[in-house]
């Protein structure tokens, strides 16, 4: 097999190369890793610039490139299954891992600082009111990717409405996703630089420190994830979608180290795309529906996250949950993970509102706050690895892809 290091083409194996040398230089020169972060924050900036018009013109797209309202709905609902399937099943099995390692026994206030945030609770229809934008330009000016996936819908659906009548708005967003696609291009010759700094500022500040108190969480959190990619990706895609499951894992990497190194679905969404369509060989309409819908609906990450805080906090405070509780808490997790935000450190204050709601001091979420980056490394290329994972599932579902074509085009 030919590695590529240089061009475009080179730019995933550069990345694995930065990830690797990153975690050598934060242990070995702290002082150095940590004064370099700016880089991997110029990085993230220059993502954040430019993600707002890729969702919002991929999404109108992808739904416009079905043609007709029926099909909409049906890879629509499915979607919906898959995603929302996945996201709850990853909530039982944080709940599962939790009570079998019980990290919150033998943790101390000591080691930790209040969480001085204030949490405002939102109620159902705050949050709903908060999904929809009061304005269409306010919307894409304020960067809520929420509101702006919503006004995406809005606009796609229109366009399927309007069929040849509205081709010329078609074909103008069209050119959008092309141009925002190629200003990505460039940024992405900046990755392996962003990547590096990062995660080698991350190894520097979290080498040593992970191994106190905290490390039995970060372990319950690691092992939930593990167990996740087990059941939830890997064995429904070589069950039903017959995927080889090596080749799968080879075209991933850069896509697994991206999201670890950023802690950002929305950072990551464009390496993603371009994976699931050049790599995964799913059809690009169908990718530009699903992955960035996905990367709001389907959060299994972050709703696993959810699931092992209550445990921990539980068994923090001494208290016991009911069956009624932890029933609750799988439902409350799975429809905050869907308003977690895509970037880096969002899931703190998630984490408090979803202690809020259940009732518990939220002050417990300074604790995490020190461990959260490193927990995030792994919640993080969950969502992102379940968004092309259904992607594959519904393709399949719908006939458009196959593992057969998916190897024929490796031999090519």
């Amino acid at each position: 097999m030919k590695i590529v290091l240089t061009g475009k083409k080179g730019i995933p194996a550069q990345i694995v190369i930065a990830f690797i040398l990153s975690i050598v230089v934060g242990l070995l020169y702290p002082a150095f890793s940590k004064s370099i972060k700016p880089l991997g924050d110029i990085f993230i900036t220059l993502i954040r610039m430019i993600i707002v018009p890729v969702i919002f013109c991929t999404i109108t797209t992808g739904i416009a490139g079905m043609g007709d309202m029926k099909k909409l709905k049906r890879v629509g609902t499915k979607m919906l299954v898959v995603y929302v399937g996945m996201t709850f099943v990853a909530c039982v099995i944080g709940l599962g891992v939790g009570y079998l390692v019980r990290p919150g026994m033998g943790v101390t206030m000591a080691t930790t600082e209040a969480f001085t945030q204030a949490v405002k609770t939102p109620s159902i229809g705050d949050f709903l009111m908060m999904m929809i934008p009061s304005n269409f330009v306010g919307a894409l000016a304020k960067g809520d990717i929420v509101q702006v996936l919503v006004l995406g819908i809005f606009v796609g659906v229109a366009l399927v409405g309007l069929g040849n009548r509205a081709s010329a708005v078609k074909d103008l967003l069209e050119q959008g996703a092309r141009v925002s696609f190629y200003i990505i291009d460039i940024i992405m010759l900046y990755s392996p630089i962003g990547v590096f700094a990062l995660m080698a500022n991350a190894v520097a500040v979290y080498g040593v420190s992970v191994f106190g108190a905290m490390m039995k969480y970060i372990l319950a959190d690691y092992l939930a994830a593990l167990i996740i990619a087990v059941l939830v990706f890997i064995l429904p895609l070589m069950l039903y979608a017959r995927i080889n499951i090596f080749k799968a894992f080879k075209d991933i990497g850069a896509v697994f180290v991206m999201a670890a190194s950023t802690c950002s679905s929305a950072a990551t969404l464009p390496l993603a795309m371009e994976t699931a369509t050049k790599k995964y060989k799913l059809p690009q309409w169908l990718v530009d529906f699903c992955l960035p819908l996905g990367g709001t609906v389907n959060s299994t990450g972050a709703a696993m996250y959810k699931a092992i805080l209550i445990v921990f906090a539980a068994d923090f405070y001494g208290l016991t949950l009911s069956i009624e509780q932890m029933v609750v808490t799988v439902l409350i997790s799975t429809m905050l993970s869907v308003a977690a935000p895509g970037i880096p450190g969002g899931g703190i204050v998630m984490s408090a509102i979803m202690l809020n709601l259940m009732g518990l001091p939220y002050e417990i979420a300074g604790m995490l706050a020190g461990i959260y980056r490193m927990i995030d490394m792994a919640h993080t290329p969950l969502n992102v690895v379940g968004d092309i994972a259904g992607a594959i599932l519904i393709g399949k579902s719908e006939g458009i892809w196959s593992n057969e074509e998916y190897m024929r085009e490796e031999e090519a």
